[in-house]
């Protein structure tokens, strides 16, 4: 009988664990089947709200491999204001960590919270350790952008913004190819629905991404820096750019604008500041644009280098126009006027060049055109059409008024006579991949002939100032008067440069100087910008061992 009421007993309790079982089993099903949608709902609601944080981003290398843009640890300082206990404390430790010296602001942000906020975004690992224990308080690893090289490359590369993406210059432009792994971050809350911690919800498996490889040359861009440097213990100026490009495949060697800012800093600065002067400023190119002059006039045998033309002893009248000449000149040849700079002459030599054909020309080379370099902000400049000509704009775009470039399209203009007549794509990138971008505008004959043309406007004209001793230098100086909306131009501001390029046989780089309003009185072209060039030119043969060309070609 005993047997039996056991053997009940036993068989009962199997029954009450199946029945468990089964009912554990149904609402098992009913939760993660039949109710899933309601259950996804319920567990999203433990979340106030996520967001995406972006880690490894790649770097950013010059032509020679030098780091100019990385990624280093960083961590983000956040509060829970539930949870933090004594409000004035807590602020006081935070704002001591990060060299604050008032801790009021830190306070206000802490005594009105109750949930999730952020205190201090990407600071060093040695201030996030400071304050890694106070109650309340969390870090949130991350990476934040360094530029080694500070301001010698701010306005090329532009910065990042706290969320580590690209705001300005290749960083902006290469955002998408630089960003790095995505991270997705949730804000928990606890039953009571409080904000308690934050906690990575997905993360993609940690890949390094390939650089990103510049085609620009730190060390030209060092010796820019410096030359500008020097120029400036004695001088002063609005503005000074450089362009440094090979004419060959377009590849940018250099683009230095003074003043700078630090990108590391750069809210630090006003947005003025940010802006590439290069590529976003355009002026009226003055005398340098006399190259598209001459060569449309020689190409389209509109003139000969055998024509002679009467330079007016240095002052001619044209409509009710005055047009002088620094240098005053009687009968010259053509490439005596260009060795002069003669405005006067340049006119004649316009004058015989029909308006479509010069418009032609002047578009050819690449004026009114944006360059497509990958920068964003570019400046297309301005070229008007013949239709909106009036009497006097052939003349005035033959000495560079009436149109308008920046820096960068001025200096692939003059590639364009360097490289044996082709007009290249510029680029920032290093890829091997410009050949196929190349325009032919010019005759190899044409070419030839400006090419000496240049070069005796160094040896034997305006551009003196950039002669060097063991090396032809060939290029061609600019000085235009500054238009003055109310006054018309002005007598006082100037923009004085010069472009050229060397060696004299097989160039390897073309340079432009652009000095925006020089002052203590000396402001021509061949003054001012052309010793710059020179003294740059001289760094960079002088480090890269360049053979001299005394003689060079077509002496």
């Amino acid at each position: 009988m005993q047997t039996k009421h056991i053997q009940h007993f036993r068989f009962l309790q199997i029954a009450l664990v199946l029945v468990g079982v089964l009912y554990i089993g149904y609402h098992l099903v009913e939760k993660q089947i039949i109710q899933h949608e309601h259950w996804k709902s319920r567990l999203a609601a433990q979340y106030d709200k996520d967001f995406t944080l972006r880690q490894n981003r790649a770097h950013i290398i010059d032509r020679h491999g030098i780091h100019l843009a990385v990624s280093t640890r960083a961590y983000s300082i956040y509060g829970i204001g539930s949870e933090i206990e004594n409000h004035r404390d807590t602020a006081s430790l935070i704002a001591q960590a990060l060299g604050m010296p008032d801790y009021g602001p830190i306070y206000q942000r802490i005594a009105g919270a109750t949930g999730f906020f952020w205190i201090a975004r990407n600071v060093d690992p040695a201030v996030a350790s400071q304050v890694a224990d106070l109650r309340g308080v969390g870090l949130l690893e991350g990476e934040r952008r360094f530029y080694p090289a500070g301001k010698l490359l701010a306005k090329v590369l532009g910065f990042t913004g706290v969320d580590v993406q690209g705001l300005e210059g290749i960083e902006h432009r290469f955002d998408r190819q630089l960003q790095g792994e995505e991270v997705r971050v949730a804000i928990h809350r606890d039953a009571r629905r409080r904000e308690i911690m934050l906690e990575p919800m997905s993360r993609n498996q940690e890949t390094t991404k390939p650089p990103l490889q510049l085609s620009i040359d730190s060390r030209l861009q060092t010796f820019a820096h410096h030359t500008i440097k020097t120029y400036l213990e004695e001088n002063n100026a609005r503005n000074i750019t450089i362009v440094a490009m090979n004419p060959h495949n377009g590849e940018i060697l250099s683009m230095y604008s003074w003043p700078s800012f630090d990108p590391n800093n750069y809210s630090n600065y006003p947005r003025q500041a940010w802006r590439n002067e290069a590529v976003s400023s355009t002026f009226e190119p003055g005398s340098t644009i006399k190259l598209i002059t001459y060569a449309a006039a020689l190409q389209s045998n509109s003139v000969t280098l055998a024509d002679i033309f009467y330079g007016e002893q240095g002052e001619y009248r044209e409509g009710n126009r005055r047009i002088r000449d620094v240098s005053p000149l009687g009968w010259a040849s053509v490439a005596e006027s260009f060795r002069r700079s003669s405005n006067i002459i340049t006119s004649k030599i316009a004058a015989e060049i029909p308006e479509e054909t010069f418009y032609e020309y002047l578009r050819l080379f690449g004026m009114g055109q944006a360059t497509g370099v990958e920068l964003s902000g570019e400046s297309q400049g301005l070229l008007r059409p013949p239709a909106q000509w009036s009497r006097l704009s052939r003349t005035s775009l033959a000495m560079g008024y009436e149109v308008s470039a920046n820096a960068l399209q001025m200096v692939r203009a003059y590639s364009a006579v360097a490289n044996g007549g082709y007009l290249v794509r510029p680029t920032m990138i290093r890829d091997g991949n410009q050949d196929a971008e190349a325009k032919r505008i010019l005759t190899p004959e044409t070419a030839s002939t400006m090419r000496q043309l240049l070069k005796g406007a160094v040896e034997q004209g305006t551009g003196r100032n950039a002669a060097l001793e063991h090396f032809v230098i060939s290029g061609k100086t600019g000085t235009a008067q500054k238009l003055d909306p109310e006054h018309g131009y002005s007598r006082d501001r100037h923009f004085a440069s010069f472009i050229g390029f060397f060696p004299y046989d097989k160039p390897q780089v073309v340079m432009g100087v652009f000095v925006d309003e020089p002052d203590g009185g000396i402001y021509q072209g061949g003054a001012v910008a052309a010793p710059i060039f020179r003294d740059i030119a001289e760094k960079y043969i002088s480090f890269y061992g360049l053979i001299p060309d005394k003689k060079g070609s077509g002496s």
